[in-house]
């Protein structure tokens, strides 16, 4: 390849099968409904409040003023003119500010009691929150070119699930000015999913080059070796010390040296991996456009930054996996089962199962050493139950109804109230000099309580619970999982892969998933429209409420679909509720229900489903409501911190309950074999050094892209820096409570876990 400046030449041909161009089925994730909404009519209430695109205010008369949440629809203001009222500009109050550390218990999140009963009449809602627009477009399809291969690339791994995310947050975000919990969760959701737009384009380079190639065997044979690599990239090894001067200094002092050491590894990677896209987009005797190259650099740039900076998404492998499914898209459209060889080989040879990548069945090793093998489908509730303390505080802080207590127990999913106090917070008991006998016993005593805490009697339930999303497109498949945590920030809901990022293997010790009886689904959903019919607002709260995006047409629709073909009905609501999930990340920034939280735009995981099938579908999940264990009660009554600031009276969605409930035709549940989480992360998640292909090229490209800068590889627009601060000071922020005791966080992996210990110490 020869770097100049004249464009590359135009391809001779595009290769498209005839079978690619019949009109393809919508994916899983998404369907073709049309969705007829009411046009809002902004009115007038006591109060000023602003007026939104998707919010509507009704008049109102309450005596007491509302908290800032519920006023602030999150939306800029702006004038409302009202016939035969007086115009008011609307004040915007500011959002509440980032909260403090939240009762661990807290993360059990419901609703309140009221959003259970008929609310008096639509007059009385503040703040009405409408997701049809944002519902409309992620359930659009992405516009393809059959007569250019990037652009069928392009929407091919759109709908496996590489979309343009940050694309429909900034338009949401222009559309409206959030409040400050909104903002926060927008430009955090924002700078992540940068890596699945870089991850695509960077397939979508390597596919069209291949193209411009004639698919020759040397190049083919340098897609699959780049894929295997891609799949295999991680961060270079964390520091494991610092100087004594840095070591000794104050904490701004060592935030500084570590935001250099990760952005020198960083950059250093950056022009090898760059180096080995290069080679494999381009041919040696190609002119490649400085553009071009800057263009894939800046792709590669935010595929390590993802790696180095944040704590789930830089597991997710996202690169790689775009790139393999390309790959593989190719080998079955045109025929080509020995690509697919090649491409498994290569894998197998780093330690990878291509089945993991582009299928929907896996193979997990449970503690036992058997293998378990199952199917993730559309739909299914997935649960994880990690080794911390917080997730046996929410196993054991609430049970379902008494009517399900038998079910629950026996399928495994009561927690311990001994595991909440066995596992030790500190990480090395305390030792003190010139006591060897008792510094012995401290450390006896702390190996046994981590090792009982670690056996299966104390890691039974779960702690989290997320829906399946299996995305499939010509013969491809991508699982992803939409849930909503609480790790960076505010939190919020997101898009993750299920084999990289959900499972976490090395971390959480249980994995389970329940799938619905379509059967009793349909009788439930005619039993609930029987009795409530269609609800415009079916989601309410005390002063405010969600309109449903389900017209009357579609609902009716819907209750048309014979009991024979159940399946369908639940089909239906599944994607309907993916995309409204979607459309609450999207459109109006959901950050996590810390505590009990009534607000409009804050959920937890469970509710976050529960509202997904309430406003996509009309259909409530829960057939009977859960409730805190007496314990929980106690605790409350005896004023533990654990308890403190819980709504008793709320309604609980424990994440049991959604494995234990009626409608469940399959639990399945697998206690994985995986090390304790509080350990150092193995090799696996770090390289000692990444080697490119030809250290040659990497330097050519070096000379070329200089341009008067000592190392054009260097991250210098200072995202890197500001994902990691993000990392390290917020993150730091939610471990540690007002007292500086441990609080209820999940524990990073790798590059992030070794960086935070530094940090820390």
């Amino acid at each position: 390849m020869r770097a100049g400046i004249a464009a590359p030449a135009a391809g001779a041909r595009v290769g498209i099968p005839p079978a690619a161009l019949a009109p393809t089925s919508a994916p899983l994730g998404s369907v073709s409904l049309a969705v007829s909404l009411p046009l809002l009519t902004p009115g007038l209430t006591s109060a000023p409040r602003a007026v939104l695109p998707n919010v509507e205010t009704r008049p109102v008369a309450v005596a007491a003023p509302l908290a800032a949440e519920a006023l602030l629809p999150g939306v800029g203001p702006r004038p409302v003119a009202v016939p035969g009222a007086s115009s008011v500009v609307p004040k915007v109050a500011e959002g509440s500010a980032v909260p403090g550390e939240r009762p661990v218990l807290g993360a059990l999140s419901g609703v309140s009691a009221a959003a259970a009963k008929p609310a008096a009449s639509a007059a009385a809602l503040r703040t009405v929150y409408d997701a049809g627009p944002a519902f409309k477009r992620a359930g659009q399809e992405p516009v393809v070119d059959l007569s250019d291969t990037k652009s069928v690339y392009r929407g091919f791994l759109r709908r496996l699930g590489f979309h343009s995310y940050t694309a429909d947050i900034a338009q949401s975000r222009a559309e409206r000015a959030p409040v400050q919990h909104q903002a926060q969760v927008f430009d955090v959701a924002a700078d992540r999913l940068k890596v699945l737009d870089a991850s695509r384009e960077l397939a979508v380079a390597v596919m069209a080059g291949l193209e411009r190639q004639g698919y020759s065997e040397e190049s083919v044979e340098r897609a699959v070796d780049l894929a295997a690599r891609l799949i295999e990239l991680r961060p270079l090894e964390a520091p494991s010390n610092m100087p004594y001067s840095v070591r000794t200094a104050k904490r701004p002092e060592r935030l500084r040296w570590l935001l250099g050491v990760t952005r020198d590894k960083a950059s250093s990677q950056a022009g090898r991996v760059l180096s080995d896209v290069a080679g494999t987009v381009y041919s040696p005797a190609e002119l490649v456009p400085r553009e071009e190259l800057q263009a894939l650099l800046g792709h590669v740039r935010a595929v390590l930054s993802s790696m180095y900076a944040d704590v789930e998404y830089g597991a997710g492998r996202y690169a790689g996996r775009a790139l393999v499914s390309s790959l593989a898209r190719h080998a079955r459209l045109f025929g080509r089962p020995e690509l697919e060889a090649r491409l498994a080989s290569a894998l197998a040879e780093r330690g990878f199962k291509l089945s993991d990548y582009i299928g929907s069945r896996f193979e997990l090793t449970d503690r036992s050493g058997n293998k378990e093998a199952f199917e993730v489908r559309t739909g299914d509730i997935l649960g994880t139950r990690s080794r911390s303390r917080r997730s046996s505080e929410i196993a054991i802080g609430a049970v379902p109804h008494p009517s399900r207590w038998w079910h629950a127990w026996r399928e495994g999913l009561f927690g311990s109230i001994l595991g909440v106090f066995m596992k030790p917070l500190e990480k090395y008991p305390v030792q003190v000099a010139g006591q060897p006998v008792r510094n012995w016993v401290r450390r006896s005593v702390h190996e046994w309580r981590k090792w009982l805490a670690n056996t299966s009697h104390f890691l039974k339930g779960y702690s989290h619970a997320a829906i399946a999303d299996v995305r499939e497109a010509d013969g491809i498949y991508n699982v992803l999982v939409w849930e909503n945590e609480v790790d960076q920030g505010e939190g919020g809901i997101r898009p993750v892969s299920f084999w990289d990022q959900f499972l976490a293997k090395d971390y959480h010790a249980r994995f389970g998933y329940a799938r619905w009886d379509p059967f009793k689904v349909w009788d439930a959903f005619h039993a609930q429209a029987a009795e409530r019919g269609w609800q415009e607002f079916p989601h309410r709260v005390e002063d405010g409420a969600w309109r449903t995006v389900l017209s009357r047409e579609e609902h009716e629709a819907l209750l048309a679909i014979p009991r024979e073909r159940a399946g369908e009905l639940v089909d239906t609501m599944n994607r309907r509720t993916m995309r409204l999930i979607e459309a609450l990340m999207t459109g109006f920034g959901i950050g996590y229900g810390y505590g009990l939280s009534n607000s409009l735009l804050r959920l937890i995981c469970t509710t976050t489903l529960w509202h997904g099938f309430l406003v996509g579908s009309q259909f409530e999940m829960q057939s009977k409501p859960d409730m805190f264990h007496p314990l929980t009660y106690l605790f409350k009554w005896l004023g533990t911190k654990n308890t403190a600031g819980l709504d008793m009276a709320a309604r609980m969605i424990w994440p049991g309950s959604l494995f234990a409930d009626d409608k469940v035709a399959e639990h399945r549940s697998i206690d994985l074999a995986g090390r304790d989480g509080a350990r150092r992360a193995d090799d696996n998640t770090m390289m000692q050094v990444y080697a490119e292909r030809d250290p040659a090229l990497t330097e050519r490209l070096r000379e070329v892209l200089k341009d008067g800068v000592a190392d054009p590889f260097a991250f210098q627009d200072g995202t890197l820096e500001t994902a990691l601060h993000r990392q390290l000071v917020v993150r730091r922020w939610r471990r540690r409570d007002p007292e500086g005791k441990r609080a209820g966080v999940s524990l990073p992996r790798g590059y992030q876990r070794e960086i935070e210990i530094l940090y820390d110490r």
